[in-house]
């Protein structure tokens, strides 16, 4: 699935992964960040509530203060993650459609 993830984001394929809880997404995206790709968004309510490790890639609606950092957050990112229930998040919502969406088990 890391490997998956990786040639997408090279072909420049907007992935949305989902996962039924945090602690799947966040062990999704550590393992991802572990194998060397570190360009994702980690979408979520509270930034604090984020595995430690990639915190730096997290971002809520209240990271954004103007409309352009939205946008300059989005550009060059096409891997975006987060739990079912925050699929709707402005953030994700601001994307303008997805080429994938990838659902995960909770592990």
């Amino acid at each position: 699935m890391i490997a998956l993830i990786s040639i997408l984001a090279i072909m420049k394929q907007k992935v949305l992964v989902v996962a039924p809880n945090n602690g799947s997404t966040d062990r999704f995206l550590v393992r991802l960040k572990d194998s060397g790709f570190t360009q994702f968004i980690r979408v979520t309510n509270n930034v604090a509530n984020v595995s430690q490790s990639i915190q730096a890639n997290a971002r809520s609606n209240e990271s954004f203060s103007r409309m352009n950092e939205i946008k300059s957050t989005l550009e060059g990112n096409y891997i975006y993650a987060s739990t079912c229930d925050r699929i709707n998040e402005n953030l994700l919502l601001c994307v303008g459609g997805f080429d994938l969406c990838i659902v995960l088990d909770a592990d």
